[in-house]
């Protein structure tokens, strides 16, 4: 708006020396807005920098709540014993016999190939 009744044909010459001071003063005022919008700027970005860099701090420490497996010890399936072996092998040899004769009689299946 002011570039425009700075230009205006029929404005003095001291109306437009105005205008123009107006203008030049509201560039410098803005320029100075902008200055402290960067520096505000460059301010939050260093404050999330910090923020990021603790959380990837923490992110690397062990979990204090996890328990710490040793390096012979196992995780997932514990290992079975003799005896227990035995029991689901007799377990799992039933179940088969009982699968092989379930197929059997009707012909259909994986059993009723051999």
């Amino acid at each position: 708006m002011l570039r425009n009744a700075a230009r205006a044909p029929g404005m003095d010459a001291e109306a437009r020396r105005e205008g123009k001071a107006r203008l030049l003063s509201e560039m410098v005022i803005s320029f100075m807005d902008l200055r402290k919008v960067i520096r505000s700027l460059i301010e939050e970005k260093n404050k999330l920098d910090s923020v990021i860099a603790s959380l990837q701090s923490l992110e690397k420490q062990e979990d204090p709540a996890r328990p710490v497996t040793s390096a012979l010890g196992r995780r997932g399936r514990r290992a079975m014993g003799q005896e227990e072996r035995r029991r689901v092998s007799e377990r799992m040899k039933k179940y088969w016999a009982g699968r092989r004769k379930v197929s059997g009689a009707s012909g259909t299946g994986p059993a009723a190939a051999d």
